[in-house]
């Protein structure tokens, strides 16, 4: 980081500024940059640009397709040094972001549907997490949802009356 100096009262004594310039982690052109954000492995702020955005989709893509290990969205963000908050800001505002991450959703909740399926993960584990993946199962949930409460409002206590039974030479007496 470098720091500006200025003079002070007109004199010939040079102080240090409290402002401090931050030194940009690329040779991208400022003009280019979109925002910044904190590398949370180097903890060092670095540039966006827009080819910064396309490339992390394709990636973020290309690792949901080809890494058996891909079983939540976090754990790319984090193997790329991104907080969370930041990436899903991304995918907010940045429509290439927001359909990489709906393909990349859509294929881990393939992948650990497949995997409870075969038992190669906890079915009961990956049957409450599903709706976060696949926008089909989540529709499910609702729908489930309303049917329970739909069939609770309506249920009435219900009152029995049994006359009692005849004697008969089948039957003996109760004594």
């Amino acid at each position: 980081m470098s720091v500006k100096k200025r003079t002070l009262n007109n004199s010939n004594k040079r102080v240090k500024s409290a402002k401090k310039v931050t030194k940009r982690d690329s040779d991208t052109p400022y003009s280019a940059w979109l925002e910044d954000y904190r590398d949370t492995f180097s903890m060092r702020v670095k540039p966006i640009s827009s080819s910064f955005i396309t490339r992390l989709s394709k990636e973020l893509v290309k690792w949901s397709v080809s890494s058996d290990s891909a079983l939540t969205l976090g754990k790319f963000y984090i193997m790329k040094g991104i907080l969370k908050k930041t990436f899903y800001k991304w995918v907010k505002k940045y429509p290439e972001m927001t359909d990489a991450h709906s393909v990349a959703m859509q294929i881990i909740g393939i992948r650990r549907e497949e995997g409870a399926l075969t038992r190669k993960l906890e079915p009961s584990t990956v049957k409450h997490t599903m709706p976060l993946y696949c926008e089909d199962i989540r529709e499910l949930e609702v729908w489930r949802s309303k049917l329970k409460e739909n069939e609770n409002s309506h249920v009435a206590p219900s009152v029995i009356v049994l006359d009692s039974i005849p004697n008969s030479p089948l039957v003996p007496k109760k004594k």
